[in-house]
């Protein structure tokens, strides 16, 4: 392959990326200001310390500098001879001068140790400490964030985001944030203490590290536009594989490994291509520090040395190797900044996600009601909501109502809002038109919190965590006593079957379940549920995994559980349908018939033709 085809392949790799909807960054804000106010300005005082510890730091190598220009000129030069051989008059004062500089570099060395090891020991409880606070709003965040959110945006990069991003922070606060701080103090310093030193020689230096800045002006856009590659395709590869990881049954089953490894594959090479185009543009920066630097310092020398030769302006011999040296010092910071430019880009990018993530709209949740209970009646008033990524209202003009302990069966075609109910009755979602009311309560006017404690909602395919038996039916209610947690179990004639494991209640269950069957799945997701003693049931189909016998015995043991408690079940069960109180069929987001078995069943519609279908009639 061609250079000029690399290019071509890298540079659609990049618009590939960068065009990618899910990581639009909005609006550009001063992150650096923002992570100063919020993160880093709560440890000023530790700040501080590190600051004149790197100051004191920062000033060691010029003081190394100044020993050398003394050993030099002052105590090597006048006790060797001009044939090379010691006066041994001045012997003495030659090993006290000896014993002098020696004693100045070890003082030296030990406070560049203990200094090195402040800044090193307080930058790194800095970046533990913005980590934590970082990640601990992420959480907040995420729990706060409208269901929307997360209908658009793929997990893995939300977990990008949490880790790596957050990670990518710390680890440059913790291994960078000295040298952010004391590369600019040394450089500065550096300038001064050199044109004091000799101005005729630093004008040398003055010319040459504009050089350096042109170089580092130019490739600056590429490096950011391609440390901004470099993270999405990392968030992509995050995304991915949990998407991958919890569809692996699906891939398995249609024989997909390849397909997917080589989809894998292709986002690992991307990530290569811009890791080494960024290695590639690093290693220039770094290149022209250090042309720059070799060519500045060989004309110093040059300059310096024939100064010393034909006696100008003063200038010895320990002067030039001092100034050599600092010299080198001075592109140290150079070659440092340049080594951290890449870092930093990256930094900035993940700075900028971290911000947009927090900065996501979250739904005000604004009711003051505390409610104490949900005894009282369900109406939805003319409700009509649309999820945000569709156009059309998945319920439109939605009107009924449910008594206070009625048992109400939701029927209808897929697709035709019954679970999106669910979703506006836990306010995971608010109508854009109409109203919903409990008790005579506004939804909107209520605190979600003491909504959500009330109502208990069983998913379809619930989600089981990773933990004991016991965890998982006490998740809403921690304190739940061994007995309580038994008691519940034997509702769900779930009791025996986990009596009948090696650790009963204490047994560990994979993430998502795993191990436990289909049925199982569900009545652990109705024990977890009824152990809260909720005022108000939400069923979504939950015994269309059970075998007919069991179901016949969990629909027993809801009629007992319902009693005094309101409850809606979608189902397409015809047997489950005729034991409510009543039954509401929808169509197209709205109600097309409402009433008992015996009604329903008696007129031309969707709930007829289902009877049919299962024999019902």
């Amino acid at each position: 392959m061609t250079s000029r085809s690399r290019h071509g392949r890298l540079q659609r790799i990049i618009e590939e990326t960068l065009s990618d909807t899910q990581e639009k960054t909005g609006v550009q804000a001063d992150e650096l200001r923002r992570l100063w106010r919020k993160y880093l300005s709560p440890h000023r005082r530790i700040m501080t310390g590190v600051l004149l510890a790197l100051a004191a730091w920062a000033s060691v190598p010029y003081f190394f500098a100044m020993t050398h220009r003394y050993l030099i000129d002052r105590v090597l030069g006048p006790g060797i001879a001009g044939d090379q051989t010691v006066d041994e008059q001045l012997l003495p004062a030659l090993l006290l001068g000896l014993w002098f500089v020696f004693g100045v570099n070890m003082l030296l060395h030990t406070v560049n140790l203990v200094c090195n090891w402040i800044a090193s020991f307080f930058t790194l409880k800095i970046g533990r400490d913005v980590a934590l606070k970082l990640r601990e709003q992420l959480s907040h965040k995420l729990d706060a964030l409208h269901l929307g959110y997360y209908d658009r945006t793929q997990t893995g990069r939300i977990v990008a985001r949490v880790q790596a991003d957050v990670g990518q922070i710390q680890s440059t606060i913790t291994r960078h944030l000295a040298h952010l701080l004391v590369e600019p103090v040394k450089l500065t310093v550096g300038f001064a203490v050199l044109f004091w030193m000799d101005w005729r020689l630093a004008r040398i230096l003055a010319v040459a590290a504009p050089l350096y800045a042109v170089v580092f002006v130019l490739l600056r856009p590429r490096i950011r536009t391609n440390s901004m590659a470099q993270s999405r395709t990392t968030s992509r590869l995050y995304g991915l594989t949990a998407e991958r990881l919890g569809a692996i049954q699906v891939v398995k089953a249609f024989g997909n490994e390849r397909g997917e490894l080589g989809l894998f594959g292709r986002h690992v090479h991307n990530g290569v291509r811009l890791a080494q185009k960024q290695a590639c543009y690093n290693q220039g920066l770094s290149f022209a520090a250090s042309t720059v630097s070799t060519v500045a310092v060989a004309a110093i020398l040059l300059h310096g040395l024939t100064f010393v030769r034909h006696g100008l302006h003063g200038t010895t011999l320990g002067s030039v190797v001092a100034f050599v040296q600092l010299t080198q010092q001075v592109f140290l910071p150079i070659q440092t900044i340049t080594a951290m430019a890449a870092v930093l880009q990256t930094t900035m990018v993940s700075l900028r996600r971290i911000f947009t993530l927090l900065d996501e709209p979250s739904p005000s949740m604004s009711g003051r009601i505390r409610l104490s209970g949900m005894t009282g009646k369900l109406r939805f008033d003319r409700v009509t909501f649309s999820y945000p990524t569709q156009t059309v209202p998945t319920v439109r003009g939605l009107t009924f109502n449910v008594e206070a302990g009625e048992h109400v069966a939701i029927m209808g075609p897929s697709g035709c809002g019954k679970s999106t109910l669910f979703n506006l009755l836990l306010r995971f979602y608010e109508p854009q038109q109409g109203q919903i009311f409990v008790g005579g309560v506004n939804l909107l006017d209520a605190e979600a919190g003491s909504l959500r404690r009330h109502v208990r909602y069983v998913q379809q395919e619930p989600f089981i965590f990773s933990g004991t038996i016991a965890e998982n039916i006490s998740y809403g209610y921690p304190d739940a006593s061994d007995a309580e947690i038994a008691a519940v179990a034997k509702l769900v004639e779930m009791h025996d079957f986990v009596m009948g494991l090696p650790d009963r209640y204490d047994t560990v269950i994979g993430e998502n379940g795993m191990g436990l069957s289909g049925g199982q799945h569900q009545r652990l997701a109705l024990a977890t549920a009824l152990l809260t003693n909720p005022d108000v049931l939400l069923l979504d189909d939950t015994t269309s995994a059970l075998d007919a016998e069991t179901e016949a015995r969990i629909r027993e043991t809801l009629r007992h559980v319902m009693t005094g408690r309101t409850s809606l079940i979608i189902t397409q069960r015809i047997a489950t349908a005729r034991s409510c109180d009543r039954i509401i069929v929808m169509e197209s987001g709205a109600v097309a018939q409402a009433g008992t078995h015996e009604k329903l069943v008696m007129t031309d519609g969707f709930y007829r033709r289902i009877c049919e279908q299962q024999d019902a009639l």
